[in-house]
């Protein structure tokens, strides 16, 4: 067996590509240590700065403790459901829900979910 020829320029093309390789590393560095140094300010500016912005006003908060879902609204139908939610699906609850409730105290399955997410996994379990 016989050894294969060493090539010098071949050899030096890939010095080259490595040198090359190195330089273009060394600048996404210190791109990316830039980024991180601005974001870094932007993030002490924002929390050191006003919790509210200026421009909106005060009384936007209130807004989402007035308007309240059918399920947050209507105790009787919130102790049903989360007596049974964390048991059964939510077709299985709404089936439920429809056998005890008119259908204009329902929820739908989209509602449901919502408040779910939203409030329910947080909130006790009753029994009914």
């Amino acid at each position: 067996m016989s050894e294969p020829a060493i090539d010098p320029a071949s050899i030096r093309t890939a010095l080259d590509q490595a040198r090359q390789t190195g330089l273009q590393i060394d600048a996404c560095r210190a791109a990316n240590s830039r980024t991180i140094s601005t974001l870094e300010a932007a993030l002490k500016g924002a929390l050191n700065g006003p919790l509210t912005p200026a421009s909106r006003p005060a009384d936007s908060q209130t807004r989402h403790t007035e308007i309240r879902s059918r399920i947050e609204a209507d105790d009787e139908l919130r102790a049903c459901i989360l007596a049974r939610i964390r048991t059964l699906t939510f077709d299985q609850v709404l089936a439920e829900v429809a056998a005890r409730f008119p259908s204009e105290r329902c929820p739908s399955r989209s509602a449901l979910h919502r408040w779910w997410h939203r409030y329910g996994r947080n909130a006790p379990t009753t029994s009914s």
